[in-house]
């Protein structure tokens, strides 16, 4: 009947999040810390937020005293935060809902990073281009990736850095060795000509490769050696 319109609800603001958490606590300046690790953790989306806020309450890292939060929050906002089983849990029943071949393709792009090229999913996944969009296509239309939205600008990245983490965690241990040495492999022969701009990732992959493989610590240390030496010459 026309009746329906659709709302796009983006995540809330750094400045939202902070009012949000002066309201809950009840606290003043004081609080300022964790309002920043939490907007940095959750990238403001209100249920993981809320998730997370309530995960710190349960583990006894924040308490309630006359309507007001308890805590030492400098040393909460320096300490790794919990991650909620219900955050988790929604991931999964997210994933779970997608088609079997769109779940195996999206567990290659989760090792492939929170921003992947089209590119290097295809020759990763070795499948048809055809085959890649239309897993593209139904992990875009379950809202688990956007296009072109991350700071590298490739061309897809994760919506929210725990979707990748989640379903990184997914996949079974020797599996997850046995992607990075095929991601490792091909970034090398894909980007062959300009390696630097990519030595860490390749640091990455062929030191969660060795795990599998021995024969790959050798390349492992040779490009952990390149990243430091670039992070040394830019810092």
């Amino acid at each position: 009947d026309g009746l329906a319109f659709p709302l796009q609800l983006l995540p809330l603001s750094h400045a939202a999040v902070e009012q949000l958490l002066y309201e809950m606590s009840r606290r003043d300046e004081s609080i300022t810390p964790l309002t920043r690790r939490l907007y940095r953790e959750t990238e403001g989306n209100p249920f993981f937020l809320v998730e997370t806020i309530k995960a710190l309450f349960e583990m006894k890292a924040i308490t309630l005293k006359d309507g007001a939060w308890q805590g030492d929050f400098d040393r909460i906002s320096q300490r790794e935060l919990p991650s909620p089983t219900s955050i988790s849990e929604a991931i999964q029943a997210r994933v779970h809902r997608m088609s079997e071949t769109t779940q195996d393709a999206l567990r290659t792009a989760a090792i492939l990073g929170r921003e992947f090229d089209f590119d290097l999913l295809v020759a990763t996944w070795a499948r048809s281009e055809d085959a890649t969009l239309d897993a593209l296509d139904e992990m875009l239309r379950y809202q688990v990736i956007d296009e072109g939205i991350g700071i590298s600008k490739r061309d897809y990245a994760f919506r929210h850095h725990k979707i990748q983490e989640v379903i990184y965690a997914m996949i079974p241990h020797q599996r997850r060795q046995h992607i990075h040495t095929q991601v490792a492999i091909v970034l090398e022969k894909h980007f062959s000509p300009q390696l630097d701009e990519i030595v860490s990732e390749l640091a990455h992959h062929y030191l969660q490769a060795q795990n599998l493989d021995r024969s790959l610590a050798g390349k492992a240390a040779h490009y952990l050696l390149q990243a430091g030496n670039l992070a040394a010459k830019q810092f």
